[in-house]
């Protein structure tokens, strides 16, 4: 077989062959999986598998080392405690590989944060198709997320939606507001019965 530029010879059972084959299709296919969400409140990390496949060129006997790069609304050294860029090393015999995260408190409300780790592609390796990216979401202390589009569309007679304020429901059933004040995001006057018993 010929790869990239180095001849290499196949015995097949009447005739010795020499064929051309793309490096990517002898390269170790990888990919990325999310394990588990982060969460600010219980201190959980947010983790991410890597994988690869045997191959050719980079056998599972043989060490490998995967660029990452993390990107999403969370911020590294803010949200979460790692670089933004890295690289994972699958040591011989390894077919995967955990990256935790530790998530870091922070004094915002943010609640659903993202962190999405992302493969840099490089000539060591080929992406799995549709894994190339995961996205972990990072829960804030006690809040419950519930999505909800944002805008003016689809809402009930009794449901306003704006760009300019935000509510979230704890997991006490109490209600936080942030933003605007004209627009909903200071809800002091009403503070008191925003405690408890909101679903």
């Amino acid at each position: 077989m010929l790869i990239g530029s180095t001849a290499v010879k196949a015995q097949y059972p009447d005739a010795l062959a020499t064929m051309l084959v793309t490096d990517k299709a002898l390269l170790s296919q990888v990919s990325v999986a999310r394990l588990s969400d982060g969460n600010e409140g219980n201190g959980s990390p947010a983790i991410f598998e890597f994988r690869r496949s045997d191959s050719i060129t980079t056998p599972l006997n043989r060490p490998l080392q995967l660029e990452y790069q993390l990107l999403g609304t969370a911020q590294a050294a803010v949200d979460y405690d790692a670089s933004n860029k890295g690289v994972v090393t699958f040591e011989s015999g390894e077919a995967s590989v955990l990256l935790a995260l530790p998530i870091l408190r922070d004094r915002f409300i943010d609640p659903a944060e993202t962190i999405i780790a992302q493969i840099i592609p490089t000539s060591q390796y080929a992406l799995t198709p549709g894994s190339q990216f995961a996205t972990a979401t990072v829960a804030a202390e006690g809040i419950n997320v519930k999505s909800r589009s944002a805008g003016f569309s689809g809402r009930s007679g009794s449901e306003f939606n704006n760009f300019y304020a935000f509510a979230a429901l704890r997991a006490d059933g109490s209600v936080i507001t942030w933003g605007e004040r004209s627009y909903g995001g200071d809800s002091s006057v009403v503070a008191s019965r925003l405690k408890e018993g909101i679903s």
